[in-house]
């Protein structure tokens, strides 16, 4: 098993990299919703960053504990978000701030009792993750293509695995918290397995938008918007 600082710069490096390799994939003029995806990573990123350097108590483990919370909740709700603005379909830009408040508040009234605080915010973030998934094969009609699916699947997997993390914070808490031992570092191997199947879900719709486009543009006369004689 890896050890607490190199799985911490494997998981930073991984979701910096997904993040930049997702916005140079996509074409400047089809970024619907990229720069909130890409943003969700970055803050993923931080929050693995602030879990790995944590240390010490009192003041100082309260903040890295809100903090991380912080980042976490607003990376799951640019995450919808961005589902949302891919499709231009209006968002709430509060639940922004509720989500992030909710679980600041949360985590730090928590901050030195971490079974409960894990278990509570664990439920809140398998929340999030599971109305990802509703929207992302709601959005895209009766038949989600291969990326709503991608998305939708991970995220409710997601969701099922915090879930189980709160289970787990409320019968092991000594063993669920940070990134030491056996049982964070798998958690968080799942997690980021996770995070890249819904960023490649998302590359993918992304795709299969610009290619429903394009065939579009093909079948039908652009001046009325009636099926051309290819298409009959």
């Amino acid at each position: 098993m890896l050890d607490a600082p190199t799985l911490t710069f494997a998981l930073v490096l991984d979701d910096l990299v997904l993040a930049a390799a997702l916005w140079l994939a996509i074409p400047a003029r089809e970024r619907r919703g990229v720069a909130a995806w890409c943003a969700s990573l970055a803050l993923q990123a931080l929050a693995f960053a602030l879990v790995g350097v944590r240390g010490g108590g009192g003041a100082a483990l309260a903040a890295s504990v809100v903090a991380v919370n912080a980042a976490t909740a607003l990376s799951l709700t640019l995450q919808l978000s961005s589902l949302h603005a891919l499709y231009r379909r209006p968002f709430a830009r509060p639940w922004h701030l509720a989500a992030v408040l909710g679980c600041a508040l949360c985590a730090g009234a928590l901050a030195a009792h971490p079974g409960p605080r894990i278990a509570l915010l664990s439920l809140g973030y398998a929340a999030i993750m599971i109305a990802i998934g509703l929207v992302a094969r709601r959005l895209h009609g009766a038949e989600p293509g291969r990326g709503n699916r991608l998305l939708a699947y991970g995220s409710l997997a997601g969701g099922g695995v915090m879930v189980l993390r709160a289970v787990a914070a409320a019968i092991w808490p000594e063993r669920v918290g940070g990134l030491h031992g056996a049982v964070p570092a798998v958690s968080a191997f799942v997690a980021q397995a996770i995070t890249l199947a819904t960023s490649l879900g998302f590359l993918l719709m992304q795709r299969e938008r610009q290619e429903l486009a394009i065939e579009r543009l093909a079948m039908t006369d652009s001046l009325t918007g009636v099926y051309n004689r290819r298409t009959l």
